[in-house]
């Protein structure tokens, strides 16, 4: 684990061990940044406050695999929602409390995860069930 917070009670702690010999992976820095801007956006919704959110890296043994785990303590999703997850425009939100419909471009974040993962070789999964949070798993392959 190298980070995890605690946004029930605003706190976030951070446990760094990010190995120095942890491989470069065939993602830009915009890449990677929308990477993880989707997951974390909706690892902090899904929580809504109240939970929290881990986030692991570690490479394989032989250096050649990047494995990435995003942990959530959010209320989880159904097999048929979390099957649908990475569909374009695919989304659980729902219109915002001041009755403004949910953007056009709401649904696009995973399925934009998915195929810049997909495009560097690697490979997206995500398991859920309800009550239980929600994890998300890239595998990268090292550059």
């Amino acid at each position: 684990e190298i980070y995890q917070c605690d946004w029930s009670s605003d706190v976030c702690s951070s446990d760094l061990e990010v190995d120095e010999s942890l491989p470069r992976v065939p993602l830009t820095m915009r890449s990677l940044s929308s990477i993880f801007g989707n997951v974390l956006s909706n690892a902090v919704e899904a929580i809504d406050g109240q939970g929290w959110i881990k986030i692991a890296a570690h490479a394989d043994a032989d250096q050649r695999q990047v494995h990435i785990q995003v942990d959530d303590s959010g209320p989880g999703m159904d097999d048929a929602v979390a099957q649908r997850v990475c569909e374009p425009f695919f989304t659980t939100k729902e219109a915002e409390p001041s009755g403004e419909a949910v953007s056009p471009l709401k649904g696009l974040g995973m399925w934009n995860v998915y195929h810049l993962v997909r495009s560097a070789g690697g490979n997206l999964s995500l398991s859920s069930s309800v009550g239980s949070g929600t994890k998300v798993v890239l595998d990268l392959p090292a550059a």
